[in-house]
């Protein structure tokens, strides 16, 4: 109830199913997705009840989850105290939230891995983390992370180049420093985020 955040809040969630690899049977995924508030206060509150909320899900539990994937627009930069409470907030060492972004070189991202805004990326407030339930035997390894929608429409392929401290280069063909999607020069593009992508796999690992 912040009157500087008019939206109602949700998290949505998924089950998924897939078949085990080295047994019969299945194992299962929770797939979580929101959009946090804008202003500080509400987010962390938000951040507080998604934790209260995922941490009683999973093996052990009726719902004998054995990896969950959390991710969405949480409209906080990494080092903001939200994002580090959703890392650092754990029912054991192995099962705390991970940030796929921290699997990968960032220097080998567009932008250094910057989703916001899409025009002129200055941000990284789009994430995907993935939290291991220790307790199923079933463990997550990220193995790639990386970004979609960073080229406007009709435009399918082409060089993005940033400068070291990742902002635009001047050979740049779609963007410009300053450039907002609202400016007439702005290009159409497919949102005003980067869409955050990840692979990872499930496997059988003994509890560490």
């Amino acid at each position: 109830n912040n009157p500087d955040d008019g939206h109602s809040r949700t998290v949505l969630k998924a089950r998924v199913q897939l078949p085990a690899n080295n047994h019969a049977g299945y194992i299962y995924s929770d797939v979580l997705t929101s959009h946090f508030a804008l202003h500080v206060g509400s987010r962390e509150r938000g951040i507080k009840f998604f934790l209260d909320t995922s941490l009683g899900t999973g093996a052990g539990t009726s719902d004998n989850v054995n990896v969950q994937v959390f991710g969405g627009d949480l409209n906080a930069e990494p080092e903001e105290n939200g994002i580090r409470t959703l890392q650092e907030t754990c029912t054991s060492r192995n099962d705390c939230y991970m940030d796929t972004f921290l699997s990968v070189d960032p220097t080998t991202l567009p932008f250094g891995g910057l989703t916001f805004p899409t025009c002129n990326p200055v941000k990284r407030i789009d994430y995907l983390f993935v939290r291991n339930v220790t307790n199923s035997g079933q463990f997550a390894k990220v193995t790639n992370h990386w970004l979609i929608g960073i080229y406007p429409a009709d435009t399918t392929s082409g060089s993005v180049e940033v400068d070291v401290d990742g902002s635009v280069h001047v050979n740049d063909p779609y963007r410009r420093e300053g450039l907002g999607m609202l400016d007439e020069d702005s290009l159409l593009w497919a949102s005003d985020h980067f869409g955050v992508v990840a692979d990872i796999v499930i496997e059988s690992k003994e509890k560490c």
